[in-house]
């Protein structure tokens, strides 16, 4: 059995041998810091990639001669209808006059003193909407007004049941039926081919009322009228998207045909504004990626990089191809070919600022030519950006892509190689174990012998 800790030759061989392979563990963690570094290069590519991926984003937003313009829509009277503009709209001035509005039909039971208990008869009703027919089973279990009501909501039959609490009175409780769309097409009737008395009574007095005005219909569909530019047009919804091209129109009341001002002009024009947020988005976007890069070369007090991307080929070939396009020449035979020209001007950092008042002017100059800038197939500088960005950052065999890969094979042989270094220096912390407690046995059977000596003298010296 080994004797071991020093207890023989009076050394501390457990610190001897903790402080040997500490020695041996230096080149561990060497390559353990090699590791870390290029983890945090591997993080620094990923943080890389998304401010890439916002700018492709917003790119995206500029580089479509289809998508590029944007449109606003402004009545000169306001509280007739609104309307939004999309990217398909086209400029110019519509006079318009909400004739009509779109509504729903609404029917409505008599009053009744109880909308849980009192029974209405059993048997089959019939909602029918654009000659389509719902069938709904009325029994003991469901005729009362909430039950009857549940079970139409429960068909989807193309409108909806409510008991309203009136609050007035010994009868307060009534059922209201509605189409759940406006229009003539969504017009209902109801009816009962098998219904006992009680049911009968029920549906006729919400179809034609009860004698009184408590019952009935109280509201019928009818479509939507509008007429445009002295056309009128009928729809069966107040949401009318196809009358004025790219223009969507909700319409709230109608005009008076009589009164002060029997229309209201639409005019659609170049929303700027609109057009200038998405530049900004741009250059917004651009500069969180110039400052990434640019924040990777800055040294500390000490001269000591801060960036762990400091020099890395593929950061300045990144750096390279934006500033070239950013700053580049755009052939559309156009007057506005550089980005400087409206308003887009690169600082000694390589950032962009925008000036929107300049922009505002070139596109008041010749909208055709600016848009050409950014999104002319080929050449507008949106559209050649976005294909380097996105070729930069192509999940498959991009560059950032490649560079990752580059790092995970690092990192994987860094492991391999951390992995080896361990087993060996659990095998020399093995053998310094098995070397130093030997030591100890050896140092302590010579103690031993010296023992056993020193007491053969001492008898024989008792013997004289």
């Amino acid at each position: 059995m080994f004797q071991f800790g020093g207890l023989a030759s009076g050394l501390d061989t457990k610190k001897i041998i903790s402080q040997l392979v500490a020695l041996e563990r230096l080149p561990i963690k060497a390559l353990e810091r090699k590791k870390a570094f290029a983890k945090s290069q591997k993080d620094a590519f990923n943080s890389l990639q998304d401010k890439l991926n916002d700018l492709k984003k917003s790119l995206d937003a500029i580089r479509k001669s289809t998508n590029f313009l944007e449109f606003k829509a402004t009545p000169d009277d306001e509280g007739f209808f609104t309307a939004t503009a999309s990217h398909s709209a086209q400029q110019g001035t519509w006079q318009i006059s909400v004739n009509q509005l779109a509504t729903v039909q609404r029917n409505k039971s008599a009053l009744y003193a109880d909308k849980d208990s009192t029974a209405h008869g059993t048997g089959t009703l019939t909602i029918t909407i654009d000659g389509k027919k719902h069938d709904i089973v009325i029994d003991q279990n469901n005729n009362t007004l909430q039950g009857i009501a549940g079970a139409i909501n429960d068909a989807d039959a193309g409108v909806t049941a409510t008991v309203i609490d009136t609050g007035s009175g010994t009868n307060r409780y009534q059922l209201v039926i509605s189409s759940k769309e406006a229009g003539t097409d969504n017009a209902f009737t109801l009816s009962t081919d098998d219904g006992d008395q009680d049911l009968v009574n029920l549906v006729n007095e919400i179809n034609t009322g009860d004698g009184g005005v408590t019952s009935g219909k109280f509201q019928s569909a009818q479509d939507a009228k509008v007429t445009i530019n002295g056309i009128q047009i009928t729809r069966g919804t107040n949401t009318i998207t196809d009358a004025i091209p790219g223009v969507t129109l909700n319409l709230l009341k109608t005009h008076d045909p009589n009164g002060s001002n029997p229309d209201t002009n639409l005019t659609v024009s170049t929303d700027a504004s609109a057009i200038e947020d998405k530049i900004q988005d741009f250059v917004d976007d651009y500069n969180a990626v110039v400052d990434f890069i640019n924040g990777q070369g800055k040294v500390g007090e000490k001269g000591k990089a801060e960036g762990v991307l400091l020099g890395d080929f593929t950061l300045t070939t990144i750096q390279n191809q934006l500033r070239s396009l950013a700053g580049g020449l755009a052939a559309t035979g156009g007057t506005y070919t550089m980005l400087a020209l409206v308003g887009i001007d690169s600082d000694k950092e390589g950032k962009l600022t925008f000036t929107r008042s300049k922009f505002e002017e070139a596109l008041q100059n010749d909208e055709q030519d600016v848009k050409d800038l950014f999104t002319k197939s080929g050449v507008g500088i949106a559209d050649r950006m976005y294909t380097t960005v996105d070729d930069l950052t192509d999940t498959v065999d991009g560059l950032i892509k490649t560079r990752l890969d580059g790092l995970d094979d690092i990192i994987k042989q860094l492991d391999d190689r951390i992995r080896r270094e361990e087993d060996r220096v659990a095998k020399y912390e093995e053998n310094l174990v098995r070397r130093f407690a030997g030591y100890e046995n050896l140092i302590s059977m010579y103690q031993a012998q010296g023992y056993s000596l020193g007491s053969i003298n001492s008898g024989q010296g008792g013997g004289k």
